[in-house]
């Protein structure tokens, strides 16, 4: 896989993430312990292939609830060059998945916890 092709499913890979972290003890210990190696071992990525880009991990505890949220993009300026593509239509896709990445560490965790709630009974 391609680190743009993971990009472009963020979605589904923090799904998958969290799922093999709720049914694999080896697997999730990997992620916390190198979380990016592990992501790039999973997928067939080379090696530094996400060099440069920050991902958490975060554990929740039985009484907690974590909600990731994206950028505030009320913050955020385009380039002449990203407004002329999303005036195109091109680069919104582009830039959806640029924002999407700031967001793979976060709902992973959350993607667990319904996992974990999941084997505890759905109980919080």
């Amino acid at each position: 896989m391609e680190t743009q092709d993971l990009v472009s499913r963020i979605g589904e890979v923090k799904n998958e993430l969290a799922q093999k972290c709720g049914t694999d003890e080896d697997f999730r210990t990997a992620l916390i312990a190198d979380t990016q190696g592990t992501i790039e071992s999973e997928y067939g990525l080379e090696p530094g292939a996400l060099e440069g880009l920050k991902i958490s991990v975060v554990v929740e505890a039985d009484n907690e609830l974590i909600v990731p949220i994206g950028p505030d993009m009320s913050e955020m300026e385009l380039s002449d060059e990203q407004l002329d593509a999303v005036a195109g239509g091109a680069a919104f896709v582009g830039f959806a998945a640029c924002a999407a990445i700031g967001v793979v560490a976060l709902g992973a965790p959350a993607a667990a916890y319904g996992t974990s709630r999941a084997r505890n009974g759905g109980n919080w």
